[in-house]
């Protein structure tokens, strides 16, 4: 992997990072439990509305969160 590809990759881990984030906390600020499973909901219903948008962007991006928060299930 040369370095635009690794800067690249950086950039799109750290924009689901954000997305991960920003779900976490209108799940806390809503009083339900912020657990792997809310989350991955609010990113579902995000991913829904992007994909309703038509911002292919942003539907990547959240596809990816979404797979990342599913690989941590189960870890501790």
């Amino acid at each position: 992997m040369d370095m635009s590809e690794k800067v690249i990759k950086d950039i799109i881990h750290d924009a689901a990072a954000d997305l991960v984030a920003d779900a976490a906390r209108r799940i806390f600020n809503k009083g339900v439990e912020v657990n792997t499973y809310t989350i991955i909901e609010c990113l579902v219903d995000d991913l829904t509305f992007s994909e309703i948008k038509d911002d292919k962007k942003k539907s990547l991006i959240l596809s990816l969160a979404i797979k990342e928060v599913q690989s941590h299930i189960g870890n501790k």
